[in-house]
């Protein structure tokens, strides 16, 4: 328990948060701090597809950029990262980008 807890706090420090109390209510956190919550969770659970939409939508600019770096830090060959963004600067980061607007109806 006492290794989970660590584990817990370590990825919430990771995303700034490591003011959070382990028990607080995700309804009580800014939307900012639910992202970066959502995205300490995916540290934690270590996935092998992160499905990330609009992911710095709620956030400032300094913290878009920490969680952006994160998720760039998480990428390995045996994970796939999806992100769905309007904003271009994260167009500039990723290694690929699919518009949606490109794909033809059938």
């Amino acid at each position: 328990e006492k290794e989970k807890i660590s584990l817990m706090k370590q990825a919430l420090n990771r995303v700034n948060l490591s003011y959070l109390d382990l028990k607080q209510p995700i309804f009580e956190l800014s939307g900012g701090e639910a992202q970066r919550v959502a995205l300490a969770k995916i540290i934690l659970k270590d996935p092998p597809l992160i499905l990330a939409d609009e992911p710095t939508a709620s956030l400032d600019p300094k913290n878009s950029e920490e969680l952006l770096s994160i998720l760039e830090s998480l990428k390995n060959p045996n994970r796939t990262i999806i992100i769905a963004t309007h904003n271009p600067l994260i167009w500039e980061q990723v290694d690929q980008v699919i518009r949606v607007t490109d794909l033809s109806h059938r």
